[in-house]
């Protein structure tokens, strides 16, 4: 006869299995970044010019949301605009 008792089988904590991402191609236009110096330069005015546009279409579009008295719309101003009213107010101020 077996002397001693019984070993008693522990319970691990199981950790719920990751979810796999699904394989294969992904969606959306893969852009590769130019490597030659000039197309770096090309790249990169045109990404600071796309800002100033943006930049400038938001500011047209507050100012006639604020023209047609509209609060709806937000527009978080930048640094440079936040320049530009300060030194408005001062213009303000000496009339």
């Amino acid at each position: 006869m077996a002397q001693g008792k019984m070993k008693v089988k522990t319970n691990f904590e199981r950790k719920p299995k990751k979810a796999h991402k699904p394989l294969g191609p992904k969606k959306g236009a893969k852009v590769i970044a130019p490597k030659k110096a000039v197309r770096i330069k090309e790249n990169n005015l045109k990404s600071v010019l796309q800002k100033s546009i943006n930049a400038s279409i938001e500011r047209e579009l507050a100012n006639k949301a604020g023209t047609r008295s509209l609060s709806v719309v937000r527009v978080e101003s930048t640094d440079a605009d936040a320049s530009e009213k300060v030194g408005n107010k001062k213009l303000n101020k000496k009339k």
